[in-house]
């Protein structure tokens, strides 16, 4: 009988508290601090209970194609919210909007600030075009256009002279 009292008080505590959230220190924007290593904060809308969400702590994103560590990029003085994006002084940093990629999410380097989001995980930065983090060169962002979902729920573009898959040309206009 008493082990049973303590294990339903055990229980109890560990399912009434957040502990995930208190770890983590609010430094400002969705960008949390533990320990030494930077997180940006990530909400996604839970479509079985809508009155709940996932939380998701990224501590990593992907630069160039290769991963890195936010403690290693962000300047947390000029770090901000934007519409669907965050951005400092020298790097924009947004969220996958495809299928399930790590890392999550991406930085690209960026002296404007303004991002301009095509479908699946296309942007626009800088008179630049980047798939995720990776730039496509040549692409040209005045006419670039994401045209028809393609294989695993990633999209088809094209521009004024070529067609893309993903950061690749796979023929020419």
């Amino acid at each position: 009988m008493e082990n049973s009292k303590i294990i339903f008080v055990l229980l109890v505590l560990l399912f009434s508290c957040d502990k995930r959230e208190k770890e983590y220190l609010l430094i400002k924007s969705d960008l949390f601090k533990k320990s030494d290593t930077l997180f940006i904060k990530n909400t996604v809308p839970n479509m079985n209970n809508i009155r709940d969400s996932l939380t998701h702590f990224a501590f990593d994103g992907g630069f160039n194609g290769k991963v890195i560590f936010l403690k290693d990029f962000v300047d947390v003085k000029t770090f901000k919210k934007n519409n669907g994006y965050y951005s400092d002084k020298n790097y924009i940093y947004f969220y996958n909007q495809g299928p399930v990629y790590f890392p999550d999410l991406n930085i690209i380097p960026s002296q404007s600030k303004k991002l301009i989001n095509y479908r699946g995980d296309y942007v626009s930065t800088d008179n630049k075009v980047f798939f995720q983090s990776k730039e496509i060169k040549n692409a040209d962002y005045k006419t670039f256009k994401v045209s028809i979902e393609g294989y695993r729920g990633y999209y088809f573009a094209n521009d004024k002279n070529n067609y893309y898959y993903k950061d690749s040309i796979i023929s020419k206009k």
